[in-house]
């Protein structure tokens, strides 16, 4: 994970969360972008709160704050409902919605971006992955491929 401000993209795999724990253990700020309220979430098997964005009209610009600020700013592309914007992918466990718009933030203003799966592999690892492109639409090509094959690996 590079220093300063990064953003790591994945999918809803269900131990995202311990992708905080990582950020906690070397002191860097971790913020996820979520959808909607929910309860109050920790730094990963810690008692300190994460301060999470908000989808929503200004989200983007407070993504630019946290980046500017040297966060790790989080985010699942995908989503259960499709949108003229999204991009479909199916997967297992059905069809998903790729939303884009995260990838862009990235290109314009420079921000490395990194990949992440976590679920239990054989080896019991998390995979990161770093684009090898850094414009939006390669971006994106490489995400999908990137999550198909991660999703097919869970083992259900």
């Amino acid at each position: 994970i590079p220093s300063g401000g990064v953003i790591i993209v994945s999918a809803h795999f269900l131990l995202n969360i311990l992708i905080s724990r990582w950020a906690h253990d070397h002191g860097r700020t971790f913020t996820p972008i979520l959808v909607g309220d929910r309860e109050p979430i920790y730094y990963a098997g810690s008692l300190v709160p994460l301060e999470p964005l908000y989808a929503g009209p200004l989200v983007i610009i407070q993504a630019r704050r946290e980046i500017r600020e040297g966060a790790i700013l989080f985010c699942d592309l995908d989503h259960t409902e499709a949108n003229d914007r999204h991009h479909p992918i199916d997967i297992p466990g059905g069809r998903r919605y790729v939303s884009p718009s995260l990838l862009k933030v990235a290109a314009h203003t420079r921000t490395p971006v990194v990949f992440a799966a976590t679920y239990f592999d054989e080896h019991g690892r998390v995979t990161y992955t770093r684009p090898a492109s850094d414009e939006p639409d390669a971006m994106l090509g490489e995400f999908l491929a990137f999550f198909r094959t991660h999703a097919e690996r869970v083992q259900r």
